[in-house]
């Protein structure tokens, strides 16, 4: 097997923490191509490719380019850092170099890049040295303020009239929200959010004073003393201007804004620190030294919790319906707040509309509505799946809901093709929504700015050339995100039908699992909608056997949820018609285990169809509000069994007699209907479930790739699992092989049934040449000319 620097490239990306590496693939890349099979054939999973068909979707993140133009003096002014690798030798260091700038402040993205031949370097794995990644490649430590300094500005805000602080990304620091709020708590001080990219102070705050981005803004202008917490932009020159005698501060993490050609704000002190830090250091000294009396500061309090309750009023009055009926961007918003879930993550796109979003979402934890901060655009889409990504790697960035607010032109800067073909391909669901401005609002916002009085100001849109319309020619959004991602989505037009459309949304996106129609086939061994990580998927059979086992062991499903939570193998469980706890019961006890921390199991339920029809409804209601998201209706045990060996003792077509059969053959359970007749469930007679699956994909293989076709019987080796897979099944249902494992061994048969069925798999599709579940195909099955007489 050959090394090049390519396998020292990834080893050092997964060895630094690297979890996701974003790839846009071409003709350059044959050595990082080659290398990724080496991972895979050497069972590392630490590192997972990220297909991204465009490569704008892959710019937020480490960045390695491989091309011979001289792309780094394009993008050099973008980055914090920019790399070369000029040889295999010095790989490690120049990407573990680079990542130093990444994490350090201020954090950005960084560039690393190789000509092909580099790439193609061919190296000994020994001589490659050890680095020791984890010792020698810190990123720089956080600095605070000097005492001087602390007693400078905190003496200055004690002994203020009117004091301000101006914030715009201090909350990527969550520590620093906290320090921030003591700080304000303790001398009633207001925080107002200049150009928010983070939530810098909970929205419900009384300190909170409010969003902008650009516009004249009083509170600065009337302030008397200003701290300046990383910020890039505190307020617009234009239109806003301190007073004179304003005593200003700025302390950031980068002061100067070392990359900008030009940064012009006025400051008696600029501070290069971390605003945690020095938060801190600010809460110390005024614990000790404040001179401000409990009456001033519970005037200051006073006063804000008025202006802020003042402001929250008229909020309120901007989200009610219009005398129209027609949508507003703050209904929009506000009935999302409303229905979503405590813990969603909003990113916001908006642009002409972000103080909307921003102020009637009303974020009130930190980290929980964010926007790029940088001034292109096309981010969130990409940012969407990158953060649900994250969710999947650890708890502590997981959410219940992703929402997008996007604006129309900035929707199609996002390249939705390729966002929603990674989004399903991905897994990664979120809810979208387009706020329809006609065009580009922006643009003409901008001219009123600085042209108010203009000829601009009294032209159309689309005299301006920033209309999409006429409507006719307006871009059908939802059909964009639908056909490159089999998106779900609704266009909504009158503020009477938006609550139920935002349910349905959020619905979708929170119970469904899905932002995205699931694709018609798997494309890895990770099966959509299953939620089976590898390898096995284990439907568990609703068999009527297991009312024979005891009430305790009824209670089998918790063991499939150790089982599903020691290996995740186990995605989902079949409930029995004939199991001696009720389906109620059953999904009761389901609930139960998954509050006390279980991993969530889909549960489907076994059907017979009751003589008396209205009992099966009764039946099939209480299975839905239960929890139960899928039926089997059962045919064959009313009758002669549908598995293999039953079929071999139930040769003709018709009855025993010869004559042709119109019902099922024997009412073997009285409640059962023997009445129920075959046109009545449009089949023609009982077949083995792996027989009708040849049937279908020699009659009409689109059904396959239409419907999701799940093989419910006689299936007890893995080599039956891979048929019904190559077959063009989505998976397989499991019964009596759990059953009698559970009966006769408990919770260490069922484990070692999945440690057979496993084994047996992986040798089969080792023996079949497939790596993947992709690679299975129906022409690795030979199908014997078996012919049926009932089928003549």
């Amino acid at each position: 097997m050959v090394f090049t620097a390519s396998d020292v490239l990834l080893k050092t990306l997964i060895e630094a923490g690297i979890t996701h590496a974003f790839v846009n693939l071409g003709s350059d890349h044959p050595s990082l191509l080659e290398a990724f099979i080496h991972l895979r054939d050497a069972g590392e999973t630490r590192l997972e490719f990220i297909t991204s068909p465009n490569e704008l979707r892959s710019l937020f993140m480490l960045i390695v380019e491989l091309n011979a133009v001289d792309q780094p003096a394009i993008v050099r002014q973008y980055m914090r850092h920019v790399g070369e690798i000029k040889t295999g030798k010095n790989t490690q260091d120049v990407v573990l170099r680079a990542l130093q700038f990444a994490n350090s402040e201020p954090k950005g993205p960084v560039y690393c890049w190789a000509t092909r031949e580099i790439t193609e370097e061919l190296l000994d794995p020994k001589a490659v040295p050890d680095v020791k990644i984890s010792q020698n490649w810190p990123a720089i430590e956080p600095a605070g303020l000097s005492p001087s300094v602390v007693k400078t500005i905190a003496e200055a805000l004690i002994g203020a009239k009117s004091p301000l602080i101006v914030t715009s990304y201090l909350g990527r620091n969550h520590t620093a929200v906290q320090e921030l709020i003591k700080f304000v708590d303790v001398l009633g001080i207001p925080v107002f959010s200049s150009c928010p990219s983070t939530v810098n102070i909970p929205f419900n705050h009384p300190s909170h004073a409010g969003v902008a981005y650009g516009g004249k803004i009083d509170i600065v202008e009337n302030a008397d003393v200003i701290l300046i917490l990383d910020s890039d932009i505190p307020w617009v020159p234009l239109h806003t201007t301190p007073s004179s005698t304003t005593k200003i501060f700025h302390i950031d993490c980068d002061p100067l804004k070392e990359r900008m050609a030009m940064h012009v704000f006025p400051s008696s002190i600029r501070a290069k620190a971390d605003s945690s830090l020095a938060l801190e250091q600010l809460n110390d000294y005024v614990a000790t030294k404040t001179t401000l009396s409990a009456s001033t500061i519970a005037d200051r309090k006073s006063r804000l919790a008025e202006i802020h309750n003042n402001k929250n009023q008229a909020l309120l009055q901007l989200e009610q319906p219009s005398p129209d009926g027609l949508l507003t961007t703050p209904q929009i918003v506000a009935s999302f707040r409303q229905l979503a879930p405590k813990k969603s993550l909003v990113l916001n796109e908006a642009i002409s509309n972000y103080p909307h979003v921003w102020n009637h979402f009303a974020p009130t934890s930190p980290g929980s509505l964010l926007t790029s901060g940088a001034s292109s655009l096309g981010w969130a889409l990409g940012a969407a799946i990158g953060a649900s990504l994250a969710g999947q790697t650890g708890s502590q960035h997981k959410s219940d809901l992703l929402a997008v607010f996007v604006g129309d032109g900035s929707f199609l800067f996002n390249v939705p093709a390729s966002s929603y073909w990674m989004a399903r391909r991905y897994e990664t669901p979120f809810l979208t929504v387009v706020l329809n401005n006609g065009g580009w609002k922006s643009p003409r916002l901008s001219m009123l700015g600085v042209h108010p009085e203009g000829l601009g100001s009294k032209s159309t849109a689309r005299d301006l050339n920033v209309s999409f319309g006429p409507d006719e020619l307006n871009v059908d959004y939802g059909a964009v995100a639908a056909a490159a991602g089999g998106a779900w989505c609704k266009k909504v037009l009158k503020s009477v039908h938006l609550e139920l459309a935002m349910k349905e949304a959020i619905k979708v996106v929170t119970e469904e699992k899905r932002g995205f129609t699931p694709p018609p086939r798997p494309a890895s061994s990770r099966l959509a909608g299953l939620g089976c990580l590898v390898g096995l998927t284990a439907l568990r059979s609703g068999d009527f056997g297991v009312k024979r086992v005891g009430v305790v062991d009824q209670k089998a499903l918790s063991l499939f949820k150790k089982e599903s939570s020691a290996t995740e193998k186990l995605a989902s469980d079949g409930i029995s018609a004939g199991a001696s706890m009720t389906v109620v019961d059953i999904c009761a006890e389901a609930k139960a285990l998954e509050a006390n921390g279980s991993p969530k199991v889909a549960l489907a339920y076994q059907i017979y169809m009751n003589r008396d029809r209205s009992k099966t409804e009764q039946l099939m209601n209480e299975a839905i509000e239960g929890g139960c998201k899928a039926f089997f209706v059962t045919v064959d045990t009313a009758t002669f069994g549908n598995r293999q060996s039953d079929f071999s003792y139930q040769k003709l077509p018709g009855n025993m007699d010869g004559t042709p059969r119109t019902e099922p053959n024997r009412d073997v359970f009285g409640y059962w209907d023997a009445s129920l007749n075959w046109k009545e469930i449009a089949m023609d007679a009982g077949v083995a479930p792996l027989d009708v699956l040849i049937e279908i994909r020699q009659r009409d293989p689109t059904l396959l790739t239409d419907l999701e076709v799940y093989v419910d019987g006689g299936v007890r080796r893995g080599t039956d699992v891979l048929k019904a897979l190559c077959l063009g099944a989505k998976g397989v249902g499991l019964g009596r092989p759990f059953l009698y494992a559970q009966s006769a061994y408990g919770e260490d048969g069922v484990v070692r049934t999945v440690r057979i069925m496993e084994e047996e798999i992986i040798t089969g599709m080792r023996l079949l040449g497939a790596p993947t579940l992709k690679d299975l195909k129906p022409e690795m099955v030979q199908c014997l000319d078996r012919r049926y007489t009932r089928f003549q």
